[in-house]
C-alpha cells in the first residue's frame, strides 16, 4: 500500500473538528478543500469521507484506540435516519446535519454522561432537535418530564413548536400568574412537558429578617424550591435556550441551575442549546459547562480566576502586552479552539459555514441599496451634522454617541425626533419646524413602495430598526395608514407584554397572505419568522447584531413554508453617516460573507464600530 492510500486519524484539537487526517493523495485534498493536514470539521462528512475510503481502497491508520472508537460512532451517526413518530415529519424532512445531530444526542443522552452543548447556528433547527428528543425519550420510557428554560418572550413559542413536533402534552407558566397560581400549578400538572422563563429558577437571595441583623435565604423572587419538589423523584430532561444567558457558577441563576440539575438526581439529562458560546469569550464555554457537565478537566473543575489565568496565559491579550493576573483585556478568538478538545465529548457542532450545511438553508440574498436624502432632509441633516461637529468633545463619548445617534435617526426619518426628549432633537425641531415629516423621507418611501410589491404578491416582510420611538413608532403609523386592512404587527420591548409579543408573532407566521412585522432589536434573538424578505431600517452598529437579524428569516425550516429564498436589504443614504456605519461594519469586515453567504472564520463577529465618534464625524 502505498503512502498516499493511507490516511491517517487523529482525535482533534480544534473546536468544530472530530477527527484530524493527513493524506498525500491530492483527491483528498481537493474534496475536504484542505492542504495536506487538515480536519473533518462536521459530522456529516463522515459519510462523505467513509464514501471516498470505501470507492478510493484507501487504508486508515489511527493514532490509538480512542480515535478508532470515535471515529466509528460518528460514522454510526452518519449512516442511519433519526427515526421518531413526531406530527412534523409527516409532512417535513429532516436535513443530513440533523440527522447526524439528532442521533448524536440520543447517543450521549444514554451515556453515562447525558449531558450535551447543542452548537447549532441560529435557524439551523436546535428546537426542533430538542422537540425530536423528547418525544422520543419518552416513547422510550427514559423520562418522566422536560422542563424548557427560555426567555420570556420566548415561552409561547416553545409550547406551539412542541405541539406543533410532538404528541406531548405541553403547559407552560404564563407571566401574568400570580405566585401562588404557580405553586398551585407545580403540584397539580400531569403536563410531560413544562416551559418556563430563566428567572423561576434562580437560587434565592440572602435577606435580613425584620428587626434582626442574620440574614437568611428567601425564595420570594424565585420558584425553585416548588420546582425542586415537583421534579422530586422523576426522570427529568432539563433543556436551556440560548445558555450562553446562564453567567457564572456564582450567579444566582448559575446556582439555580447547578441545584436544579446536578443535586437532584445523577441521571438528570440536560440539552444546552446555544449559536454563540465563543461570541465573548471562552469564559461563556467554562459557565456553561460548570453547570451542565462539571469536572472537565481544565474546563469546568476549575473556577473563574484558575480559568482566567491558565487561558488567558496561553491566549489572552493584555494591555501593554504584559500579563497581569486574572485580567484580560480581549480573548484572542483565533486561538480560542484551543479549547475544543476538552470539551467535545459532551458538544455537537453545526454551523452555516460549512458550504455543506449553508447548502441545505434557503439561498439568502443580501442587497446594499444606495439613495439620497431628499432636499428637505438633506438640509436637516446638514444642519445637524454642523452642529454636531461644533459640540463634539472628546472627552464625552455619551453626548458624542447621541449626536450620532440623532443623524442616524434623521436618515430614517425626521419624525421621530418629535418624541425626543433630547435637548439637540428639540433645537432642530424648532429650528424646521413643519419640515419635520415622514412623508420628507427618502428612506420611508423607498421602503414603502417596496413593500407596496410585497403586498400585491401575497408575501410577507420583516423591518428591524434599533430605536423604538424615533423609528418604529413613526413607520408603524405611516404603515398602518398606508396599508389599511393589512396585519402591520408591531414589537418592541419595555411596555409591551411577552403575551402581546407572542401574539404578534403567531399572528405574522400563520397569516397566509401578506404582512409585516416592525420590530425593535428585542426581536433580534430568539424569533422564528417565515417571510421571505428583511429591511433593516438603519445597519447595526455591529456585524454580530447583522448576523442575528438577517437568521431570523434564514432557517432550516424556511423551506417547509415555502421560502427557498431570502432577500436582505440595508440602504444607505449617499454622503452621510450611513456610507461610514456600512463600511465600518460590513463591508470592511465582512462582505465576503453579506455577498456569499459563507461566513469567515476568521472575522471578529463583535466587530463594533469605532467608539470614537471622530471616526465618523471628522
Amino acid at each position: 500500500m502505498s503512502l498516499e492510500k493511507t490516511i491517517y486519524i487523529q482525535r482533534s484539537e480544534l473546536l468544530n473538528g472530530v477527527l484530524r487526517y493527513s493524506s498525500l493523495d491530492p483527491e483528498v485534498k481537493k474534496l475536504f478543500s484542505l492542504d495536506s493536514y487538515g480536519t473533518l470539521r462536521n459530522r456529516d462528512k463522515i459519510s462523505m469521507f467513509d464514501d471516498l475510503i470505501k470507492y478510493n481502497n484507501y487504508s486508515l491508520e489511527f493514532e490509538d484506540t480512542d480515535a478508532e472508537e470515535r471515529y466509528n460512532s460518528l460514522l454510526a451517526c452518519s449512516r442511519k435516519p433519526y427515526e421518531v413518530d413526531s406530527p412534523f415529519l409527516v409532512d417535513n424532512h429532516l436535513f443530513p446535519f440533523q440527522h447526524v445531530g439528532l442521533n448524536y444526542v440520543w447517543e450521549q443522552m444514554h451515556s453515562d454522561k447525558p449531558r450535551v452543548l447543542v452548537q447549532w447556528d441560529t435557524g439551523a433547527g436546535k428546537t426542533l432537535l430538542s422537540c425530536l428528543t423528547s418525544q422520543k425519550l419518552f416513547d422510550n420510557d427514559d423520562i418522566d418530564m422536560v422542563l424548557v428554560f427560555c426567555k420570556k418572550i420566548k415561552q409561547y413559542d416553545w409550547e406551539q413548536e412542541f405541539r406543533r413536533m410532538t404528541h406531548l402534552n405541553v403547559d407552560r407558566i404564563n407571566e401574568k400568574m400570580t405566585r401562588a397560581a404557580r405553586h398551585k400549578l407545580y403540584e397539580q400538572t400531569n403536563a410531560q412537558v413544562l416551559v418556563l422563563n430563566y428567572e423561576k429558577v434562580r437560587e434565592g437571595s440572602m435577606k435580613k429578617l425584620k428587626g434582626e441583623r442574620r440574614k437568611v435565604k428567601s425564595y420570594d423572587r424565585t420558584d425553585l424550591v416548588q420546582i425542586l419538589e415537583m421534579t422530586k423523584g422523576k426522570r427529568v430532561l432539563i433543556i436551556i435556550d440560548e445558555a450562553q444567558k446562564i453567567n457564572t457558577g456564582t450567579s444566582l441563576l448559575g446556582e439555580g441551575f447547578y441545584h436544579l440539575i446536578n443535586q437532584v438526581d445523577d441521571t438528570t439529562r440536560v440539552l444546552a442549546l446555544t449559536a454563540t458560546p465563543y461570541t465573548t469569550s471562552p469564559l461563556n464555554i467554562r459557565n456553561i459547562m460548570s453547570i451542565v457537565a462539571p469536572g472537565i478537566p481544565d474546563v469546568s473543575d476549575i473556577n473563574r480566576d484558575v480559568f482566567k489565568t491558565m487561558y488567558g496565559k496561553e491566549f489572552g491579550m493584555f494591555n501593554n502586552g504584559y500579563v497581569q493576573e486574572l485580567y484580560v483585556k480581549e480573548w484572542d478568538r483565533m486561538k480560542l479552539p484551543i479549547l475544543g478538545k476538552k470539551h467535545e465529548d459532551w458538544t455537537h457542532i453545526a454551523m452555516k459555514s460549512d458550504p455543506t450545511i449553508a447548502a441545505q438553508f434557503p439561498e439568502s440574498m443580501p442587497k446594499r441599496l444606495v439613495y439620497e436624502l431628499s432636499d428637505i432632509d438633506q438640509n436637516i441633516y446638514d444642519w445637524a451634522e454642523e452642529y454636531a461637529r461644533e459640540k463634539y468633545n472628546p472627552d464625552n463619548p455619551v453626548a458624542n454617541w447621541s449626536y450620532i445617534d440623532t443623524l442616524r435617526m434623521i436618515c430614517n426619518t425626521t419624525e421621530g425626533l418629535k418624541n425626543s426628549e433630547s435637548k439637540f432633537a428639540k433645537e432642530i425641531l424648532a429650528e424646521f419646524g413643519s419640515d419635520i415629516s415622514h412623508l420628507n423621507s427618502a428612506k420611508y418611501q423607498l421602503i414603502e413602495s417596496n413593500l407596496e410589491s410585497y403586498i400585491e404578491n401575497d408575501e410577507k416582510s420583516v423591518l428591524f430598526t434599533f430605536w423604538t420611538n424615533g423609528t418604529l413608532f413613526p413607520y408603524l403609523a405611516a404603515l398602518r395608514a398606508k396599508f389599511s386592512g393589512i396585519p402591520i404587527l408591531p414589537i418592541w420591548g419595555v411596555g409591551m407584554g411577552s403575551d402581546e409579543v407572542a401574539q404578534n408573532i403567531k399572528t405574522f407566521n400563520s397569516t397566509k397572505g401578506p404582512a409585516i412585522l416592525l420590530t425593535s432589536d428585542v426581536g433580534q434573538e430568539g424569533l422564528n419568522l417565515y417571510a421571505p424578505y428583511l429591511w433593516n431600517i438603519e445597519i447595526p452598529r455591529t456585524y454580530s447584531d447583522y448576523k442575528q437579524r438577517k437568521d431570523r428569516i434564514n432557517r432550516a425550516d424556511s423551506r417547509s413554508k415555502g421560502i427557498s429564498h431570502t432577500w436582505v436589504y440595508r440602504p444607505v443614504a449617499v454622503g452621510t453617516i450611513e456610507e461610514r456605519v456600512d463600511s465600518k461594519i460590513l463591508r470592511r469586515r465582512a462582505e465576503a460573507e453579506a455577498i456569499r453567504g459563507v461566513v469567515d472564520e476568521h472575522v471578529d463577529m463583535e466587530d463594533t464600530v469605532d467608539l470614537t465618534p471622530k471616526g465618523f464625524l471628522f
